[in-house]
């Protein structure tokens, strides 16, 4: 018996370690800024629209690296961001005003 349950033990542990596998961080259609950061910085989009939140002080972008996306968010307000153009696949972004914030979105 005791076998048994080490056993599934090491089953529970493997499975926990592997994860989601998707590489892309949570999957969630909301983005903040906050100060000088993207929560979170790595996610798989749940869909075309993201919203993006703006909860710092200052102007924020959320800008694709590869120029396909360019959405500026007033401090205090959201925006709506379509992805529906962009190409599957794993892209940088970044927020143009403050360019040490940044992250990575996956689209599916």
């Amino acid at each position: 018996m005791r076998r048994i349950s080490i056993g599934l033990m090491a089953l529970a542990l493997l499975g926990a370690a592997c994860g989601g596998g998707n590489g892309g961080g949570e999957t969630t259609d909301t983005l903040t800024m906050v100060d000088n950061e993207f929560q979170p910085s790595s996610f798989t989009a749940a869909s075309d629209t993201l919203s993006v939140t703006n909860e710092g002080q200052v102007l924020h972008s959320f800008t694709l690296s590869d120029g396909g996306v360019d959405q500026d968010v007033a401090p205090g307000e959201s925006a709506e961001v379509d992805l529906s153009g962009v190409d599957a696949g794993t892209f940088d972004f970044l927020c143009k005003y403050h360019p040490e914030m940044t992250g990575s979105v996956t689209v599916e």
